[in-house]
């Protein structure tokens, strides 16, 4: 954001990510009932670097969740099970609770085995080599296939 350039990533379900927060120009706009002003964000405006930094953990994080979902969705579809999911909340029929959540955890396991960070610090340097990124901690020793075995698991 510094470099005035968007942060911009890949989801682990492969989509792509651009925040797209810039600066804003205030337009004034005269009209016979008064004067109005605008704020329009534009792309060729310089990038805002708080929006960047402030957005950049929780949009990495919803794309997390995104990808679960997705994993999770079409997993469902392939065993001709009801799913629906919206933002981080999972619905499944009664009847089959019990294989929604199986399969969620499972989605939810298979996307927390990567090492995130590490991928996207190397997405990061990859597209910006002119910058110094440090490395992201080594990641911790909780292993989150337990989750598929845990009494209660939140996905």
């Amino acid at each position: 954001a510094e470099a005035n350039r968007p942060v911009t990533w890949r989801t682990p379900h492969g989509w792509p990510v651009m925040q797209a927060y810039f600066k804003r120009k205030k337009t004034c706009v005269h009209t016979c009932f008064g004067d109005m002003s605008l704020y329009v964000e534009r792309p060729d405006s310089p990038v805002s670097v708080r929006k960047q930094m402030q957005g950049a953990a929780p949009n990495f994080i919803h794309g997390v969740d995104a990808a679960v979902i997705m994993r999770t969705a079409a997993r469902c579809r392939n065993k001709g099970l009801a799913f629906l999911g919206v933002h981080d909340c999972f619905w499944g029929h009664a009847a089959a609770a019990e294989q929604v959540a199986k399969i969620a955890r499972q989605a939810f396991v298979d996307t927390h085995r990567q090492d995130l960070a590490l991928d996207l610090w190397q997405q990061w340097t990859a597209l910006h080599p002119d910058l110094s990124i440090p490395l992201p901690p080594a990641p911790g020793t909780l292993d989150v296939g337990l989750s598929l075995t845990a009494t209660y698991s939140m996905c």
